[in-house]
C-alpha cells in the first residue's frame, strides 16, 4: 500500500468520525 493511499483512508475515517460526532 502506498503512504498516500493510507493517508486518504485515515483522512476519510477522521471525516466520518467528525461527521458522526
Amino acid at each position: 500500500m502506498n503512504v498516500k493511499n493510507r493517508w486518504l483512508i485515515v483522512l476519510a475515517a477522521m471525516g466520518i468520525h467528525i461527521s458522526i460526532g
